[in-house]
């Protein structure tokens, strides 16, 4: 039997991640290029992005970073703007993490609180949260009960 050597089922995948531990330069935005954090992926090669300059826009992933470079929400992301359309634009870059730690670093990217965090409260943190809560309304309702009864031992005297 012949060996399989074709590009078809995972041996696209398995090639892909070989060149990731080469450092490439750093890119930065020129005119007409503006960087946006991703806040919703919106299907057939769309998404939906906070621009740093303050506008929302449509952004539309070119046909090189398709299958190729997955972006995710909260992603940083280098997008090329449209002279006849300022809502949409296109995705040129996705930078990974050690690159926006460099952009914020230069001080091409806002500083912390201006953009959306990618840091979601912890499942334990919620739960802490919710147990005090229901611990307070829970003492307030007993608070509120032993006021409106009369205490028994004062009837039996």
């Amino acid at each position: 039997m012949p060996k399989n050597k074709g590009k078809g089922g995972k041996n696209r995948r398995r090639g892909k991640n070989e060149n990731e531990s080469e450092k490439r330069e750093l890119v930065f935005k020129e005119d007409g290029q503006e960087y946006a954090q991703v806040i919703k992926m919106l299907g057939n090669g769309r998404l939906e992005a906070m621009c740093f300059d303050g506008v929302k826009r449509l952004c539309h992933i070119r046909g090189k970073l398709r299958k190729k470079v997955w972006i995710n929400t909260s992603d940083i992301i280098l997008i090329g703007l449209r002279d006849y359309q300022d809502n949409k634009a296109d995705v040129i870059l996705k930078y990974n993490a050690d690159e926006a730690r460099s952009l914020k670093a230069y001080g091409e990217l806002p500083e912390h609180g201006e953009y959306i965090s990618s840091e979601k409260p912890s499942r334990w943190f919620l739960t802490c949260n919710m147990l005090i809560f229901l611990l307070h309304c829970i003492k307030c309702h007993v608070i509120k009960f032993l006021l409106l009864v009369p205490c028994s031992q004062n009837q039996r005297d």
